[in-house]
């Protein structure tokens, strides 16, 4: 493939006047006689292309993995042990982990992670609820900058100030429609950035909700994202929200479920089942009431985490992709009916596509 010059190309260049005697041409068995005498040159040999096997549905295992109880799994590793089970496997019983080193974010991934920041620094001051227009915007102001160039130094480059400007005036909007929202329907705030614990099928798991608020004896758990409203909107028609399910489960009185919302920064749009915690907010095309949609989620979570770990009992691994999808649940047949509806494409951001032999 072709590469960039090394850095002392040009200067052989100009300092020789004839740099051939010292060159090897890839690809070709055109060499110099003082390479040839001198170094192990590399021959040219035609090799013959042959197509990979196809990725296969199942690994046969001969060491069962399992999750030890002295070790929590975070809610988005217990989504993949549901959906896509080689994920988990690869990760926490292979070890086989992805490089911790620093990458430069996406704007969108910045963005979301500048404003999950911002909020949970705004919603521990004291008062914050009873602030008005002007106060709100000038504390954006004041830490946002002030935060900028410990986690989001790269819109302080050259150019970059219409995204700058750009991102404060969405975050601002953002957060003064999210006042107006708890405002008006009473909430107070418990606590941002709030640990929640739980077991399910002698799995132990932890997150962090976002924001967590109270109302009397209720509760409400807001996640926060960048975008994505019609994504979460489809998630919710299906009962899909396995994260806010766990949370809502977990929070606190094992006999009542938390509220819970999505609430995207950019547009300022709330997203819940109902509107029964929040007035304003959008739900998807048919309301549930949470006491009946989580009950039926958290029985499917249930199964389908016990139907993936006796699967790992009886040595068996689920390779779930595009390609091996449909042949899958023609295996299954109907018994997945009562379990989460397992997916029929790739998984997103999967570390191990090329070593499943994907594309």
């Amino acid at each position: 493939e072709e590469v960039s010059p090394h850095a002392l190309h040009d200067i052989l260049e100009a300092r020789f006047s004839n740099p051939d005697r010292i060159t090897h041409t890839a690809g070709t068995i055109e060499t110099s006689g003082l390479l040839s005498a001198n170094f192990h040159l590399p021959p040219l040999e035609q090799i013959t292309n042959t197509a990979p096997a196809p990725p296969t549905p199942w690994i046969q295992l001969t060491n069962q993995p399992k999750p030890d109880p002295e070790r929590h799994e975070y809610v988005t590793q217990v989504s993949n042990l549901c959906y896509y089970p080689h994920q988990w496997v690869f990760r926490r019983h292979v070890g086989l982990v992805k490089s911790p080193i620093l990458s430069v974010a996406r704007d969108n991934t910045l963005n979301g992670n500048l404003g999950h920041r911002l909020l949970e620094l705004l919603f521990k001051e004291e008062g914050v609820l009873n602030w008005d227009r002007p106060t709100l915007d000038q504390w954006i102001e004041t830490t946002g900058h002030g935060l900028l160039p410990l986690e989001g130094s790269t819109l302080l480059m050259y150019g970059r100030e219409p995204e700058r400007r750009s991102f404060f005036r969405t975050l601002k909007s953002a957060a003064w429609t999210l006042l107006h929202h708890l405002n008006t329907n009473n909430w107070q705030v418990e606590a941002p950035e709030h640990s929640i614990e739980g077991t399910i099928c002698s799995l132990p798991f932890r997150g962090r909700a976002d924001l967590v608020l109270k109302r009397g004896e209720e509760h409400l758990i807001i996640d926060f994202k960048w975008r994505g409203f019609n994504y979460h909107r489809d998630m919710l028609r299906n009962e899909e929200d396995i994260q806010m399910a766990l949370y809502s489960k977990f929070l606190g009185d094992p006999d009542k479920w938390a509220h819970t919302a999505y609430f995207m920064l950019q547009g300022g749009r709330m997203l819940a089942y109902n509107q029964e915690a929040i007035s304003g907010a959008e739900t998807p095309p048919t309301p549930s009431s949470i006491h009946d949609v989580y009950p039926r989620i958290f029985e499917k979570i249930t199964k389908t985490l016990q139907w993936r770990l006796d699967q790992f009992q009886d040595g068996f691994l689920e390779i779930r992709s595009s390609q091996t999808a449909k042949e899958l649940d023609a295996y299954y047949g109907g018994a997945l009916m009562e379990m989460l509806e397992m997916r029929d494409g790739d998984a997103g951001f999967d570390d191990y596509v090329t070593l499943l032999g994907g594309k």
